[in-house]
């Protein structure tokens, strides 16, 4: 167990991302390395679609906080495919129920005001009762190298459910949608979020 910025809380090893997700943090990374990234935050002008990794261009997402709403500025292919409709334009708390919006705006607040990636699981309800599951990865953004941290962009990618976990689901109690795992990234390791939630390797 590792202890971290949360004063007297015990933080927990997380899941780390896989597959898109790791592949997108990585260059995210490179991306915090470079010298036009303030206090180790990229900004927009570094993400381009040409030398962003390929793969993960249909599930790519980018969206901005307005007036403490987010709305959707890019979003990849596959994604327009699976949501049914064009998102881009759309914000967050018109797709989602009240209840679980108030749970993952709580994820994309932390996200943007520590500047700490975010890392998520879970498994979400579509027509004829047929369960989705997915990951979903949340980098932050600043719009300039002088502007606040204020846009975040990252991955969401789905799947059968079967494929992601043949597991019973287990609902976290800080979220009122079907999460089953969330972690950040801190001081170089990922953690368990938020804190005193343990990781589920299975999942």
């Amino acid at each position: 167990m590792s202890e971290t910025g949360y004063p007297g809380e015990i933080r927990t090893a997380g899941i780390a991302p896989d597959g898109l997700c790791a592949d997108l943090f990585s260059h995210w990374l490179e991306l915090c390395a470079a010298s036009s990234a303030p206090d180790r935050i990229p900004v927009r002008s570094q993400i381009d679609m040409l030398t962003l990794p390929t793969q993960v261009l249909p599930w790519f997402f980018l969206q901005e906080r307005r007036d403490g709403r987010y709305q959707s500025i890019i979003a990849g292919t596959r994604l327009t495919d699976e949501f049914g409709f064009e998102p881009r334009g759309r914000f967050m708390d018109e797709l989602l129920s009240n209840a679980v919006y108030h749970a993952r705006s709580k994820m994309f607040d932390t996200c943007l005001e520590v500047g700490l990636p975010f890392y998520y699981r879970g498994s979400l309800s579509k027509p004829a009762d047929r369960y989705v599951g997915f990951q979903r990865l949340l980098l932050p953004l600043r719009a300039t190298e002088d502007a606040p941290v204020c846009m975040l962009f990252g991955v969401l990618r789905f799947y059968e459910r079967t494929a992601l976990s043949d597991r019973e689901l287990r609902l976290m109690e800080f979220d009122a949608g079907s999460l089953f795992h969330c972690s950040t990234y801190e001081n170089g390791c990922w953690l368990s979020w938020p804190p005193g939630t343990a990781a589920h390797p299975g999942r």
